[in-house]
């Protein structure tokens, strides 16, 4: 496969340059996966996972031009049930 036709599938990856914004995610136990899902498709990477009495808590962090879609997300995606936190 020739080296454009590469670049065009790979997905788009953010700028080293960009600034990334640490977040915490929390959502109910049943709402992990989606959550998780949602942050490393936005670029992001999973800094951990702490199960709570009243959910889980996901820390981890992404370009900080992806987190209004973020919070965004994980609101639909958790019937309204999950709440992200800016960090930094």
């Amino acid at each position: 496969m020739s080296p454009v036709l590469n670049d065009m599938l790979e997905p788009d990856e953010p700028s080293r340059d960009e600034r990334e914004v640490e977040v915490c995610v929390t959502v109910p136990e049943e709402f992990t996966g989606v959550s998780l899902h949602e942050i490393v498709a936005r670029g992001g990477s999973i800094a951990g996972i702490d199960v709570q009495q009243h959910g889980v808590l996901i820390r981890g962090s992404l370009p900080v031009s992806e987190y209004q879609t973020l919070a965004e997300a994980v609101t639909a995606g958790t019937q309204g049930r999950g709440r992200v936190t800016r960090e930094n």
